[in-house]
């Protein structure tokens, strides 16, 4: 069966927010809240989008065949998600999801358990949940279903804009970060070089040396862990949404900040 770009823009419409409805769901029954778990702040998740269109044009011929239509989701599914979390990774440089505790797993970008997931998901979608899509797409007009589109694709355009300067600004601050702690413990290295210089000079001045170490290593931590926070609150979502994204060398360090600035925080209350 053809499916004219028109039908295909609906279809990625209906199954990127039945996507996000699935994983509000997963996050409500696993962790007893929702949680906004798309990579972009509306209510669809693209890849369950782009999932289902692959799986409509590519196993349609073959949808009463169960087992290839078994096979064929979990295939197509499969490498669907490697692609996009290998691609992620290496753009945000840190991993938005992790199969490396599942078995079977390839670079915690897929696991065996989901692939099966996928396979039965797929199944149940193309026998069940798309016939009542195509039933409910063809009783609206066809000027209606230009403006859902129309309209869908212009808040995609800002969400996914708005999105990406999110992450940049994000990345810039880490770096930020980075920069500190180096200067940091760059000036930390000085010190004990003129220390351990022998020189007289260096030796009158320990105390006033040491005092000064200490006046910049606590302006340069208190930027730095002041950055880590407002950091933490201006992207709270994402590291909600993705747990593992929080786990990155990067990301780590910025927890470990967080945390620090809390504690000290706290006690100063």
């Amino acid at each position: 069966m053809d499916y004219s770009l028109y039908q295909l823009a609906l279809f990625f419409l209906v199954y990127a927010f039945l996507g996000w409805l699935s994983e509000e769901v997963f996050a409500l029954v696993r962790h007893g809240k929702l949680v906004n778990r798309g990579f972009l702040t509306g209510p669809v998740c693209p890849i369950y989008g782009f999932g289902m269109i692959i799986i409509i044009l590519c196993l349609t011929p073959v949808q009463d065949i169960l087992p290839l239509l078994f096979l064929g989701s979990a295939v197509l599914t499969t490498l669907l998600e490697f692609v996009t979390g290998y691609v992620l990774e290496k753009f945000f440089k840190t991993k938005w999801w992790d199969y490396s505790e599942e078995h079977f797993n390839v670079k915690g970008y897929i696991c065996l358990k989901f692939s099966i997931l996928w396979g039965f998901a797929g199944v149940f979608i193309m026998d069940i949940v798309h016939p009542s899509v195509m039933k409910l797409l063809d009783k609206l007009s066809y000027k209606a279903g230009l403006v859902i589109i129309a309209v869908s694709a212009v808040l995609f355009a800002v969400d996914l804009t708005t999105t990406l300067v999110s992450m940049i600004d994000l990345h810039k601050g880490i770096a930020k970060l980075e920069e500190l702690s180096a200067k940091a413990e760059e000036f930390r290295l000085k010190l004990e070089h003129m220390a351990g210089s022998g020189s007289e000079f260096i030796e009158e001045r320990t105390d006033e040396l040491k005092a000064e170490f200490a006046r910049q290593r606590e302006q340069i931590s208190q930027a730095r862990l002041a950055l880590s926070d407002e950091l933490h609150r201006r992207h709270r979502r994402f590291f909600s949404a993705f747990p593992h994204f929080e786990k990155g060398e990067r990301f780590e360090k910025l927890r470990e900040a967080i945390e620090e600035y809390r504690e000290k925080r706290g006690n100063n209350r």
